[in-house]
């Protein structure tokens, strides 16, 4: 599909019409990529390098990659939650009921522990209907990894 870009009106002749294809646009775009890279640019480069440059100097490759892996991660975890269980209809089951959650700070990598530890049931009405049930709180268990 051709697009018009711009009319250009030479002195005394008629209006000439320039055309562009998206291959013209897509070449242009390539050859682009192949220019080299805008001095500020390079200089920027240098200068946000110029920190990890000069820490390897005079620590050395091995102790800057001990202190990048050593770096710590942190998630957001389940940490307690009720369950309810309905005497009368099963449907009427809520497994996440109020849940609360903490902020795991890991290495590598974490794991859920299973079975989650059950802190206290209680007997209470079914919010769906005017029967009763049971309300259990949970309460999770994660080992770190690594």
């Amino acid at each position: 599909m051709r697009r018009r870009l711009f009319t250009h009106k030479k002195s005394g002749d008629d209006s000439v019409d320039r055309w562009i294809t998206r291959e013209t646009l897509a070449l242009a775009f390539l050859i682009s990529l192949f220019l080299p890279m805008p001095a500020h640019a390079q200089e920027l480069h240098d200068l946000m390098g110029a920190p990890f440059a000069s820490a390897r100097s005079i620590m050395g490759d091995s102790l800057t990659d001990t202190l990048a892996q050593s770096r710590a991660m942190v998630d957001d975890v389940l940490d307690t939650y009720q369950y309810f269980y309905c005497y009368y209809d099963p449907s009427h089951h809520i497994p996440l009921f109020l849940p609360t959650y903490k902020q795991l700070v890991f290495n590598k990598s974490y794991t859920r522990i299973y079975p989650d530890e059950e802190l206290k049931a209680w007997l209470c009405p079914c919010p769906y209907g005017p029967h009763k049930g049971e309300m259990h709180l949970f309460k999770c268990h994660y080992k770190l990894v690594g």
